[in-house]
């Protein structure tokens, strides 16, 4: 019985490490000097922080809407949540 479970957990522990994937972003140099293999790496890094930055951009919400948003689903949840309290 013990065996039984121990095998079980293992084959479960396989097939959960076999299933779950490792995500890397790589790039490869294109064959130049060392000097240029560097620059072009410089470059791609310099691309996709730029572009993170954009996108951060695009989604920045003031503390102003933030407290202002919570306040609704504050009211929201008390109108929900006063009626079924009261009914049961």
């Amino acid at each position: 019985m013990i065996a039984a479970r121990s095998s079980i957990g293992r084959a479960a522990a396989r097939a959960s490490a076999q299933t779950t994937q490792r995500r890397s972003a790589q790039t490869v140099p294109r064959f130049a000097s060392e000097e240029e293999m560097k620059k072009e790496a410089v470059a791609q890094l310099k691309a996709r922080i730029a572009k993170q930055k954009e996108i951060e951009a695009g989604q920045h919400i003031s503390h102003a809407e933030e407290v202002a948003e919570m306040w609704k689903w504050v009211k929201l949840s008390i109108f929900v949540a006063t009626p079924v309290c009261v009914l049961s």
